[in-house]
């Protein structure tokens, strides 16, 4: 009996222990932003299989501890023709698709860039690379099944601008794209 006694002792003397440290811990340097990068906040599969619902997804530079952009180089950075340009690897052309329709458009946050849109229809994937030296989105729509997508893009152009943007996307039998 005394034996028992102790052990649950013990043990609530351990719970308060880990319960307490648990609410004592702050980040090093208060700061709660991440430092990567590029941050993605969908997963790679969040607009397939979707039928007749929006389709939210977002893509967000992170920011550094003074505001800056974060300058640490990953895979998804590459230098084409001396400019330094994001690659969305999460979002990539599927195996079977057709030709891709493209919209440009121009913007920069004050961590880089940031964007999102919703759809009626599940029949493409979108992709967004970012050009870091001339301050341009440049969206890339890839065909998945046939149909006509209505989609609201939104990007933004500053830190507290976001431009929407209304598009038609047909995807043919041949599963190539195209803006209306």
């Amino acid at each position: 009996m005394i034996a028992a006694v102790s052990f649950a002792l013990v043990a609530v003397i351990a719970a308060t222990v880990f319960a307490v440290g648990a609410f004592t811990v702050q980040p090093v340097s208060g700061n709660t932003q991440p430092t990567v990068a590029i941050a993605a906040n969908v997963d790679k599969d969040a607009n397939k299989n979707v039928s007749n619902n929006d389709q939210p997804a977002q893509q967000t530079a992170a920011k550094t501890d003074n505001g800056q952009p974060a300058q640490k180089e990953d895979d998804s950075i590459k230098i084409i023709n001396g400019e330094r340009v994001y690659i969305d690897t999460k979002r990539t052309a599927p195996a079977v698709t057709g030709a891709s329709a493209d919209y440009y458009a121009n913007g920069k946050t004050s961590y880089g860039f940031d964007w999102d849109y919703s759809a009626d229809n599940g029949n493409f994937v979108i992709r967004c690379d970012y050009n870091f030296n001339q301050q341009q989105y440049m969206f890339h729509f890839y065909g998945v099944t046939p149909g006509i997508s209505h989609i609201t893009l939104c990007y933004n152009t500053d830190d507290n601008t976001q431009v929407p943007v209304n598009l038609t996307l047909n995807v043919d039998n041949d599963l190539n794209a195209t803006i209306a």
